[in-house]
């Protein structure tokens, strides 16, 4: 998200994403992707248990807040832990390169922060993801 083709950034990002079977996606569609193949209703759509992680990029990045699609997964997993699809014991935790969610618009930031403190997401600030391990998710 937001590296503009950059992949180098992260290890085995570009891969991860390519490949249909690694449950590691950006907001857009990889280019050699189909028109059938969206990997965010697979994966999402098919979290049964485990622990998700969703990662915030260091500023700046291009899509700040828009792709910030954490809060419409987090209400679908709630739905499917009311229809018991949803074991009960997942993570969710959201893991941010800066110490703070927008960069120029502070009411925005206090926004996003108290609503994923007020659902019980946890929070990892000022930590960077450097490589994506492709064969052991």
């Amino acid at each position: 998200m937001g590296y503009k083709d950059d992949y180098e950034k992260i290890k085995n990002l570009e891969e991860a994403w390519r490949r249909p079977e690694v449950p590691v996606f950006v907001p857009r569609d990889h280019p050699t992707w189909r028109a059938n193949e969206h990997k965010y209703y697979r994966w999402t759509y098919n979290f049964t248990h485990g622990d998700a992680i969703y990662y915030v990029p260091e500023f700046p990045f291009q899509g700040e807040i828009e792709c910030y699609n954490f809060f419409i997964s987090l209400v679908y997993w709630r739905w499917q832990q009311a229809s018991a699809r949803l074991l009960p014991n997942y993570t969710f935790t959201v893991y941010n390169a800066n110490d703070k969610f927008v960069q120029y618009m502070d009411s925005a930031d206090k926004y996003i922060k108290d609503s994923l403190l007020k659902n019980n997401v946890n929070i990892v600030y000022n930590t960077k993801l450097t490589e994506i391990d492709i064969d052991n998710y």
